[in-house]
């Protein structure tokens, strides 16, 4: 899918040998959680019972007015790409499955329709099922964990040294999560949940691997300094210094053991913290090969939400009112619209754009007064 032998990836790479591939983090993380619910028969039954639910209420808008007159919460329709709308339904099932029991008891005894009738029993017997409760306890108590993983890779202002922290909570939170003890429960479905957790902990391990590229985030996570200044990580640079050929490694070793031995790196967070930090102290000549590197790594794609964001504002800026807009003014709306954080921040910029304007030619209304 990558393309690494002779797609996109490959005709990059000829043409620039120095680039390097990453795939999104946050279509692995759906990867991920797909795996996990697509090797197990009762997990994958499960799944599909949990979208019948959605699809009963999607079909009559009387069965909704019920749902909201019993339950008072609208139920969320699953996602096959994103899994963080199966969670919102995992979430809505579990905590309102009495009130569901429920509104389904009232479409039994309300409905002249058998067709209705039937479907609304068979959801009202499986919400009552324990080995559906089961499974939707387990996902319960899986997702959130999933979700926070999936909210840090949505943001804005992140890189590859937060994402690789963010993982690496990620994979412990999973670790308690399964060692932790069920009461009353059959002895096989312990086994299938935690096999569905040594799933997600295997594929964490082989997607979210910082290899290559990657493994140069190693070099400056400030909760290693101390490590690293008792015994320098060789190994890393030599892989960083193999795949970035352009730094020099002798003097990147000398950068970072001083980075290492000072007290006022260690509480910085990030690669873009320390950047700034570097930025805002003028140092970039004074750690030159670590500004290097430091701009590589807060450069690196780790997810394709940007990206995503940007399409969407493209659609929303130009309309079927505004199709025939040139290239140069969709461009301009597009960039204020998406940078907007950023445009808030500059002091008088309505009022800068405003007299820019009136003074590039004579206009019929005195803009200047």
């Amino acid at each position: 899918m990558s393309g690494q032998h002779a797609g996109v990836q490959a005709f990059i790479q000829y043409a620039y040998e120095n680039a390097q591939y990453a795939h999104c983090y946050a279509h692995q993380l759906n990867l991920i959680a797909g795996q996990a619910t697509s090797q197990n028969q009762q997990v994958r039954v499960f799944f599909f019972n949990l979208s019948d639910i959605t699809n009963f209420f999607n079909s009559n808008s009387l069965w909704r007015f019920i749902l909201d007159e019993t339950v008072r919460k609208r139920i969320p329709h699953g996602s096959a790409t994103r899994w963080n709308f199966k969670s919102r339904t995992i979430n809505i099932v579990y905590e309102y499955r009495e009130q569901l029991i429920e509104c389904m008891g009232k479409i039994e005894t309300t409905s002249k329709q058998a067709v209705a009738i039937n479907e609304a029993g068979a959801i009202r017997r499986m919400l009552e099922d324990s080995k559906f409760v089961f499974w939707l306890t387990v996902f319960h108590n899986i997702m959130p964990h999933v979700d926070v993983l999936y909210n840090q890779l949505q943001k804005t202002r992140i890189d590859a040294a937060l994402i690789r922290k963010q993982v690496n909570v990620f994979q412990q939170s999973y670790e308690t999560s399964r060692k932790r003890k069920r009461e009353n429960i059959h002895v096989n479905r312990t086994v299938a949940a935690r096999e569905r957790c040594d799933v997600i902990t295997n594929q964490v391990k082989e997607r979210f691997c910082f290899n290559s590229h990657y493994s140069a985030v190693s070099l400056l996570e400030a909760p290693k300094f101390q490590e690293y200044k008792k015994k320098f990580p060789t190994q890393i640079l030599d892989q960083t210094t193999d795949v970035y050929s352009m730094l020099q490694k002798d003097r990147l070793k000398t950068e970072l053991g001083v980075i290492y031995r000072r007290s006022d790196f260690r509480n910085i967070n990030g690669a873009i913290s320390l950047l700034q930090f570097i930025i805002e102290n003028n140092l970039q000549t004074t750690f030159s090969e670590t500004y290097k590197l430091l701009l590589i790594i807060v450069t690196i794609p780790m997810t394709t939400a940007e990206a995503e964001r940007c399409f969407s504002t493209l659609k929303r800026v130009k309309t079927f009112l505004r199709s025939t807009m040139s290239k140069d003014r969709l461009s301009a709306l597009a960039l204020l619209s998406i940078e907007k954080r950023t445009i808030n921040d500059i002091p008088k910029f309505n009022e800068n754009v405003i007299d820019l304007f009136a003074s590039k030619k004579g206009r019929r209304v005195d803009l200047i007064y």
